[in-house]
């Protein structure tokens, strides 16, 4: 008996990972090892949003009694029930902390690059301990990867003319949220081996709108170098908008439905009264109700309030206002089957490109979009959709930061054939398992393959700034930068080349009558 427990005890010994450990100035954090990395989970980095701290900008975590044990994720930033995690640790206000994955046997100032990710969820939804997103392969590749939790709904967006003269700003908490973190990175990271003067960050579809609001903000100058967004930009109709008037209709507009919910007005007294509503409450209030037809919704969105962000995105981009960072951002084939019900009709799209253009040109875009060219209105209204809502505001970050940064434009176009038979196709999102590395254990070599062309591609870009390289070697297949007057993309399929910018012409025209 006695060697059975002696053998049990030498099998577990080695079966097991032992916990490392970070002597931050923060004090002592003990992690968790898997098979490819460090991990340090649910870290602090903002103080809990109660009181006085809802609506208002995070404050910086104090340092740690003792030793944190960074072995699970903490909890969830509150949301619309339009996204459930039920396997996640619920919902709370201590949710702003973060993830940190190293490479293993990383120490204090070993200098790996580190990727800060901003997870999508439109604003309302999402969070860093999604299973999708572990960053292990990111570490094994030699990246400090960081994943952060921000604020959602009417948490991180809602919008008060009052909150003005307390904090300078109207709005826009969540990406406060993520300003914070990026400083916590800037002061802290160098203790998991990461180097704080080259970091990137990137994000998918709210994720990718966050990361370009942060490429103009003019609170982060300095704090990357680097970013990559995947399916979108903050120059988005319905997700946030085009302009500073229809922004902020949309935001104020949108957060006094809210507050006359309550019977609450936008003052002093009212935000006193709003910080009384449990926030798990007014996170029904706060669904994913686009309403691309019109302003009827409520859904909140982030803030042009010339202090976060510009007041004129368009405008800044055009005047080459925004932070000196390299860029690698794209598209996939069916950005807008996500949102489409396959029972739209024609009708139904007619209208919303005549409320969007009804003041620029409906009868030009509605030829862009046209049933001679497209078989049925589910194909025209998925186009439009993907085009309005995403590949547009990418086409116009690239062709004005290009002109004096580098720029690298993807087009993601594979699906397994299972999917290709369904009307989502390669559809928003369906590249992020890809570009993490993190596919099913039942996934073919075909897609693993895809996958590992990816994943490679986007490490080389946040190491050297070059997705051809990594420094060290050097790829086959030259991705070449995207140029406003000489746009060529990078295809991933189960193929890659370089190919024309498909959507170039289509997206000029569409840009032309919006910002006449």
């Amino acid at each position: 008996m006695r060697r059975i427990i002696l053998s049990l005890i030498f099998v577990l010994s080695f079966s097991s990972f032992a916990a490392p450990t970070v002597d931050s100035m923060l004090g002592k954090i003990t992690g968790i090892e898997n098979d490819r990395a460090y991990i340090y989970k649910g870290i602090p980095y903002a103080k809990a949003t109660t009181g006085d701290l809802r609506f208002a900008p995070p404050v910086k975590a104090d340092s740690f009694v003792g030793e944190f044990k960074a072995d699970k994720f903490c909890k969830i930033p509150f949301q619309s029930p339009f996204m459930n995690y039920p396997k996640l640790n619920g919902e709370g206000v201590d949710s702003l902390c973060l993830n940190v994955y190293t490479p293993k046997g990383a120490k204090v100032n070993d200098k790996y690059p580190v990727y800060m990710w901003i997870y999508g969820g439109a604003f309302v939804g999402g969070a860093s301990s999604l299973p999708l997103y572990d960053g292990s392969e990111f570490a094994k590749d030699g990246i400090v990867f960081v994943s952060i939790n921000y604020r959602l709904g009417a948490e991180g967006f809602y919008s008060s003319k009052s909150t003005k003269q307390l904090y300078g700003t109207t709005g826009n908490w969540g990406l406060l949220d993520m300003i914070l973190a990026l400083n916590w990175i800037k002061d802290n990271i160098k203790y998991f081996g990461g180097d704080p003067d080259n970091v990137t960050i990137g994000g998918e579809s709210a994720g990718a709108f966050s990361v370009s609001a942060l490429v103009l903000s003019p609170l982060t100058k300095g704090l990357f170098k680097r970013a990559v967004m995947e399916s979108g930009t903050i120059l988005s109709y319905p997700f946030v908008s085009m302009n500073q008037n229809d922004n902020q209709l949309i935001a104020y507009g949108h957060s006094e439905k809210l507050n006359s919910k309550f019977d609450i007005k936008d003052s002093m007294a009212g935000l006193a009264d709003l910080r009384n509503i449990p926030p798990e409450i007014l996170s029904n209030y706060c669904p994913l109700d686009l309403g691309f037809d019109n302003k009827d919704g409520s859904y909140l969105i982030p803030n042009f309030d010339g202090y976060v962000i510009p007041y004129e995105p368009y405008e800044s981009l055009k005047n080459g206002e925004f932070n000196n960072v390299d860029i690698l951002l794209g598209y996939n084939t069916n950005e807008g089957t996500m949102f489409v019900p396959p029972s739209v009709t024609d009708k139904q799209l007619d209208s919303v490109i005549t409320y969007h253009h009804k003041k620029n040109g409906s009868n030009r875009i509605n030829k862009l979009y046209s049933r001679e060219i497209y078989q049925n209105p589910y194909d025209r209204s998925c186009e439009y959709i993907g085009d309005i809502a995403f590949n547009l505001g990418m086409k116009i970050f690239a062709d004005n930061i290009s002109k004096t940064n580098k720029v690298y434009m993807y087009h993601f176009d594979y699906a397994p054939e299972y999917m290709m038979r369904t009307p989502y196709k390669v559809g928003h999102a369906s590249e992020i398992a890809y570009v993490f590395n993190n596919l099913q254990k039942n996934a073919t070599k075909t897609q693993r393959q895809v996958a590992d062309v990816f994943h490679r591609r986007v490490v080389n870009f946040i190491k050297t700034g070059n997705p051809n390289t990594d420094g060290n070697t050097e790829e086959k297949i030259i991705w070449n930068t995207y140029e406003e007057n000489n746009s060529s993309v990078f295809r991933i399929s189960d193929r890659q080349h370089m190919e024309a910018f498909k959507l170039k012409d289509r997206l000029e025209i569409l840009e032309s009558e919006l910002f006449k």
